[in-house]
């Protein structure tokens, strides 16, 4: 269990919470390990894993029957993965795969849930992080659209 505190209280997601709360935070998760080619969350799955990728790479892909799986976005080291846990319905809206051996810490959704409505200052801010998160992947999706849609003449 110290060895899980350890890594959240140095992760920039949970940087500046007390320690009695990354505590509290790290009782609710565990430490995971994904082969490459493993998928970590499939679309319409129950999304109740928030991640913290501490090595590896995995993929978020969409599958459409014309193409098959596009890979929409890429998550590495010290990124966070599954903000599903977040917003009702807490189901997954993409494939994730391992793209390398992934070394992550998985907090479970409904502890970090519980976690934000029994300490409103601390989820407030976890909240917050977590939507600069989202308004960041929607730029980046955005741009990415803008290159295979945009007008290239």
């Amino acid at each position: 269990m110290e060895k899980i505190e350890r890594i959240l209280a140095e992760h920039p997601f949970f940087a500046g919470l007390k320690p009695e709360q990354i505590k509290t935070i790290a009782k609710s998760a565990i430490s995971i390990t994904f082969n490459p080619g493993e998928f970590l969350m499939r679309e319409d799955e129950p999304g109740n894993c928030f991640y913290l990728i501490n090595q590896g790479r995995v993929a978020l892909e969409v599958f459409t029957p014309e193409r098959g799986s596009i890979i929409i976005q890429t998550i590495g080291e010290n990124e966070i993965l599954g903000l599903f846990w977040l917003i009702p319905p807490y189901q997954c809206r993409f494939d994730v795969k391992a793209m390398e051996l992934t070394r992550a810490i998985c907090i479970d959704g409904q502890g970090l849930r519980d976690f934000c409505n029994s300490n409103p200052e601390a989820g407030f801010e976890i909240l917050k992080r977590t939507t600069q998160i989202m308004a960041n992947s929607l730029e980046a999706t955005r741009v990415q659209l803008l290159d295979i849609y945009g007008d290239h003449s």
